[in-house]
């Protein structure tokens, strides 16, 4: 029989006789290194989260969820409003045909409309705003060959308010709640690719670790409105946080500075500049570690469209957006372990399975 090799000074002992002892350290150990690797993954999460700069000139900042919603009611299919007690929403099916609604802006569809203290935000220049993170793992928390975890995170900015574009002489397209977000897959501990958004499209990104840049790979379109972004090739990397920009009033991500066409038919575009710099990493919120209440909503994130029409965004006010539950994943998690994860389909969403539930509560 085999036999562990002791320090020469001392006797050989039988494997057999080690076989206990060796299992119960690596149970030990394997627990440990399951505690660890959740404090890990929130260590990466916070090492690669984005470094966003606003546009000098903007009017319509971040906010905080829960600020956000001391400020709405919320209305149903009829029309009818109630308000909300204690910053608890619907969940579930029984909020899918709801929307959080409040009072808009002054001046709505002109270039003189200004923010309300309720949609204004907040300027990471005077406070940290939360970022809102959501967390999918690719591995199954166990230690690997090398302990490190693999993952998707998920980094979600809220806006209370977003300003729409210039068309025909009016404002149009503006709405009350906006979403965009940053995900970042990192296979055993070292990032990988990065998706980010602007509006309904987007494009992914490959870590060049020789480098420590981003190259550009693909984009994505999810609305159904055509559109033709063109993406720089590389994205910049300020340490270990990728840096990108926020589009003024609309808030869309890109990758470098200056005016970002993405409809030359219809004259649409984001303009980004080097304005305040908001460092993500400094407020986040981690929603898989304690699900707030609010996480449950799959209603619509602002007021129903001030008019009907094919395409909502002709519309001075269209409809508030959907939440983080009913978002398309970015990545889908490799079908064998140590497989890079692949772009998303569209077919999957960003929440954990036991959320499915929720979808068929009454």
């Amino acid at each position: 029989m085999a036999e562990l090799r002791q320090p020469r000074a001392g006797p050989r002992t039988p494997l057999l006789l080690l076989t206990p002892l060796l299992h119960l350290l690596t149970t030990v150990h394997s627990g440990a290194e399951q505690v660890s690797g959740d404090a890990l993954v929130d260590q990466l999460v916070a090492k690669h989260a984005p470094l966003l700069f606003l546009h000098p000139d903007e009017r319509w900042f971040p906010g905080d969820v829960l600020e956000f919603i001391s400020h709405v009611h919320v209305q149903d299919g009829s029309g009818q409003r109630r308000p909300v007690v204690d910053a608890s929403l619907p969940v579930g099916s029984r909020s899918l045909d709801t929307h959080l609604v409040t009072s808009l802006p002054p001046g709505l569809g002109t270039e003189q409309v200004r923010p309300p203290p309720h949609l204004r935000g907040t300027s990471p220049a005077t406070r940290p705003v939360p970022v809102y993170v959501t967390v999918s793992r690719c591995d199954t928390g166990q230690p690997t060959a090398d302990l490190l975890p693999s993952f998707t995170a998920t980094y979600w900015m809220f806006h209370p308010f977003s300003e729409g574009k210039k068309a025909a002489g009016r404002l149009r397209g503006s709405h009350v709640g906006d979403w965009e977000h940053v995900s970042l897959q990192v296979q055993y501990g070292e990032p990988v690719s990065l998706y980010i958004s602007a509006h309904e499209f987007g494009a992914y990104y490959s870590y060049n670790r020789a480098t420590n840049l981003y190259q550009f790979a693909s984009q994505v379109n999810r609305g159904g409105f055509p559109v033709s972004p063109q993406y720089p090739p590389t994205l910049q990397v300020f340490r270990t946080h990728p840096v990108l920009y926020v589009a003024r009033g609309s808030h869309g991500l890109w990758p470098s500075v200056g005016t970002h066409v993405y409809s030359r038919l219809a004259h649409l575009s984001d303009v980004t500049a080097a304005g305040t710099p908001w460092k993500t990493w400094q407020q986040l919120e981690l929603l898989h570690r304690r699900p707030p209440q609010w996480l449950s909503f799959l209603g619509r994130w602002g007021n129903p469209a001030g008019c009907w029409h094919l395409l909502g965004a002709l519309c001075a006010l269209s409809g508030g957006p959907t939440g983080i539950p009913l978002k398309e994943a970015d990545f889908q998690c490799p079908a064998e372990a140590g497989a890079a994860a692949e772009p998303g389909t569209g077919r999957g969403r960003v929440y954990p399975s036991r959320w499915v539930q929720l979808l068929g509560r009454r």
